[in-house]
C-alpha cells in the first residue's frame, strides 16, 4: 500500500536516504530542506535517478508556529511540536 510520507530535514543523512528509498518503493515522498539550493541538489538527484520525489522547501524555527495557524487549526500545536522535535533531533545529533 502506497503511503504520502513528509520528510522534515531530507537534505542530507537520514532524511536523505530516507527520502530516497522510500519514494524508490513506491512511495509518495515529501522530501523537504531549508534552503533552495538543497531543494536544487534534490531535485537534481533524483531526475539522475529516475526516482519521483516532490520537493519543497519548510523552515520552522523553533518556537515559531504562525506558518501553520492556517493548516490544520485543531492541530496546530501538536504538528509544530512534532515539527520541532524533529528538526531538534536531526540538528543535534548530526552534522551531515
Amino acid at each position: 500500500m502506497s503511503k504520502t510520507i513528509l520528510i522534515t530535514v531530507a537534505a542530507s543523512g537520514f532524511g536523505k536516504i530516507a527520502a530516497f528509498d522510500l519514494a524508490e518503493k513506491g512511495h509518495k515522498v515529501i522530501a523537504t530542506t531549508q534552503v533552495y539550493p538543497q531543494m536544487s541538489d534534490l531535485i537534481r538527484k533524483a531526475k539522475e535517478l529516475g526516482i519521483a520525489l516532490t520537493v519543497d522547501k519548510l523552515y520552522v524555527a523553533l518556537g515559531d508556529q504562525s506558518n501553520f495557524r492556517n493548516v490544520h487549526p485543531k492541530e496546530t500545536e501538536d504538528f509544530v511540536k512534532q515539527l520541532q522535535a524533529a528538526a531538534w533531533t536531526a540538528k543535534s545529533s548530526t552534522n551531515c
